[in-house]
């Protein structure tokens, strides 16, 4: 799962100099433009100019984690293994882009204002500039105040590259009050930035939250891996397998008393007890494995209960894997059942993905035709696009964190997605990926949604 926290203001200052006369402008103010500057240029030494002086750009921005916290202690987003990751997209404009470089990202120590300048000719003059960080205060150092750690780092190798770095230990810094949270200082690093080094880095530049491309503009994105596979339709002997509870009270989850055991029984007895573990709130797992072997009958029960109060039944079946003696990979159809048309922003939806395997020989179906009997998937990710512009504004999430990963159960694959990832006005497809004994199949059943 992600959720994505957008600035609520950024900007880039700088001292950089305009001819005739060399004029550092450092009073000038970008708080509404629509673009992120980093840069560095070399002085001009000599008779006239900054006597060997670097110019220099830095972006300022600010998230409010509010929303994020409420989510987190309400139990809707898990904290465990929680990552954040800043995202910030390349902006191309003719101009020459360094190469083989590092930028280092560092927590602003001081409140700033963002001004409402947008000439980036710097002709606007305003608050945050290089010299004051509001109208009325200076920063401590010009160039902003910024805490020495942690810091987080990019490099770029082309310097068309888009900044997509980890900012863990940042965010858990503001997010545990070790430090405030005044925002994110992105600049290049001080062994670049300084006048000893006479070398030009050009501009870099990224969207800022102003922009109309609003696909592009920069984020934060809590990543974690809330996949669950509940194997109640898919147990298979000597393989372990997980069988789940959700506990739902009042159409809320809502945690259990006591610790939760579930009791493995078959018509003789119980076989084995486990305890379960929890993942968010209300929802508990446990897995198991069974041998094959004598057992009473076919059918068999889950009995859960919480310290000494018994909860529910459930029951299940086992099956055996059939060996094939030939590797086809037959294409995959795929029905969302429950997507609609259009959202709201603040909606957060757990679309339900049925996949139905198509062998070469039947005749292809229309995905509207799926009939109710789901094919489960193990391995399947899931990515959203801007329908009209075809970007890929959410990836396959397939990495270490596995964060874009469906979940599967009895009725098929799901994913939950908060729609405040994505912007209003825009219309977007999901995507889909299958990863099958190694094998790999991109499905894009053409089902879209637009966010109002």
């Amino acid at each position: 799962m992600i959720y994505r926290i957008y600035p609520i203001k950024d900007t880039f200052i700088t001292n950089d100099y305009v001819a005739p006369n060399l004029t550092r402008l450092t009073g000038s103010n970008l708080g509404a433009s629509e673009e992120l500057d980093v840069f560095k240029r070399s002085g001009i030494s000599g008779a006239i100019g900054s006597a060997g002086s670097s110019s220099l750009g830095r972006v300022l921005m600010q998230f409010d984690l509010s929303k994020f916290t409420e989510l987190t202690a309400s139990g809707d987003i898990p904290t465990a293994g929680i990552t954040f990751r800043l995202r910030m997209n390349h902006k191309t404009r003719g101009c020459p882009q360094p190469t083989s470089y590092d930028m280092t990202i560092r927590p602003v120590s001081s409140s700033w204002d963002e001004g409402l300048g947008q000439d980036v000719s710097y002709g606007d003059a305003g608050f945050a500039n290089w010299s004051k960080r509001t109208s009325t205060d200076s920063w401590t150092t010009v160039g902003g105040d910024y805490l020495s750690s942690p810091t987080a780092s990019v490099h770029f190798d082309t310097g068309f590259e888009d900044i997509d770095t980890d900012v863990t230990s940042i965010v858990n810094g503001w997010l545990s009050g070790t430090f405030s949270n005044n925002g994110l200082g992105v600049m290049m690093t001080a062994s670049i930035e300084s006048d000893a080094v006479y070398a030009d880095y050009y501009r870099k530049k990224f969207y800022s939250r102003q922009t109309s491309f609003y696909d592009r503009a920069p984020y934060i994105e809590a990543r974690v891996n809330d996949f669950a596979g509940d194997d109640r339709a898919n147990m298979q002997w000597s393989r372990s397998g997980s069988l789940y509870l959700y506990n739902v009270v009042g159409g809320v989850f809502t945690n259990l008393v006591g610790e939760v055991v579930v009791s493995i029984a078959d018509a003789s007895g119980v076989l084995q007890s486990v305890t379960a573990s929890q993942g968010t709130t209300g929802i508990y797992s446990a897995s198991f494995a069974l041998s094959t072997g004598s057992y009473s009958g076919s059918l068999f029960y889950d009995k859960w209960r919480a310290g000494s109060k018994a909860l529910v039944t459930g029951s299940f079946i086992f099956s055996s894997p059939n060996p094939v003696n030939t590797l086809a990979q037959y294409p995959l159809t795929a029905r969302i059942r429950n997507m609609q048309d259009e959202y709201l922003p603040e909606d957060v939806v757990v679309l339900e993905v049925m996949f139905r395997k198509r062998p070469h020989t039947l005749p292809v179906f229309n995905t509207a035709s799926l009939g109710p009997t789901p094919y489960i998937v193990e391995r399947a990710w899931y990515a959203i696009e801007n329908d009209s512009t075809r970007e890929r504004v959410v990836p396959f999430g397939t990495g270490s964190q596995n964060h874009t990963r469906m979940s599967y159960g009895g009725s098929g694959n799901t994913f939950k997605m908060h729609m405040t990832n994505l912007h209003a006005g825009n219309v977007y497809r999901v995507v889909l990926l299958v990863d099958e004994a190694g094998r790999k199949q991109i499905i894009d059943p053409g089902f879209k949604f637009k966010v109002s």
